[in-house]
């Protein structure tokens, strides 16, 4: 197996998992000293463990919490994955009271690996989508 495809497989592993409601395998793809930028141009990235608090508040307030892959491509050390992700709002995220409604948003990571380990990864996802369907309205910032 190329470095692409394991690589592609420790995604596959983790996303499997994480249907499941299970951190386990991402917590061991991801290099001790991890860098997560969501969105890819912040200017502060989160360790793993901030990527992890993140992941376990999102799996609590949608406990169904599901991730589609759509499309991954590979080279080298980079893996390029476009997902669709869907979940029921059933618990409190982010001080956004229970609505009870379905999400579903479409996020794009590029994940660096090195030695079989992520070791940074940037993501684009559909917020504003996400925000809407939780009946959350942008308002303009007070002068």
């Amino acid at each position: 197996m190329s470095f692409s495809e394991n690589n592609q497989a420790v995604i596959q592993n983790s996303i499997a998992a994480l249907n499941q409601g299970d951190t386990s395998a991402v917590t061991q793809a991801i290099a001790q000293d991890y860098r997560y930028y969501s969105p890819s141009n912040t200017a502060t990235p989160l360790s793993g463990e901030g990527m992890l608090a993140q992941l376990n508040a999102a799996l609590t307030a949608f406990p169904d919490l599901r991730w589609q892959v759509e499309a991954m491509y590979a080279t080298d050390d980079w893996v390029i994955s476009r997902f669709v992700i869907r979940g029921t709002h059933q618990g409190d995220f982010m001080g956004i009271p229970v609505t009870g409604n379905q999400i579903e948003y479409s996020s794009i990571v590029i994940c660096h690996f090195k030695d079989g380990k992520i070791i940074e990864e940037r993501e684009e996802l559909n917020l504003l989508g996400f925000m809407q369907q939780l009946n959350l309205e942008l308002q303009p910032k007070p002068q």
